[in-house]
């Protein structure tokens, strides 16, 4: 699959972007993400938002995950996602 396929693909890679930007900044990285909590506004993307989970961001080692549907905090938003990491 292509990241670029998945319609919650922009907010996802800005969400990204900046949890690797905020890692960086407190000396960890991707590597150390131990959960993290996503919330879809449409459970219709659950799948191709795993697949590209799965297959992109955690492939060797994938922290624990829930991911849920919510009214984001704004209409054009497709995914929000919290990340609890260590240092």
């Amino acid at each position: 699959m292509s990241l670029a396929t998945w319609s919650g693909w922009p907010d996802w890679s800005v969400i990204l972007e900046t949890i690797e930007r905020l890692l960086s900044d407190a000396g960890s990285d991707n590597c150390r993400i131990l959960q993290a909590n996503i919330w879809l506004a449409s459970m219709a993307d659950f799948i191709e938002m795993n697949e590209v989970c799965d297959a992109s961001v955690y492939p060797a080692n994938p922290p624990a995950r829930a991911c849920a549907q919510s009214k984001l905090a704004t209409p054009d938003l497709a995914v929000e996602i919290i990340a609890v990491a260590a240092t």
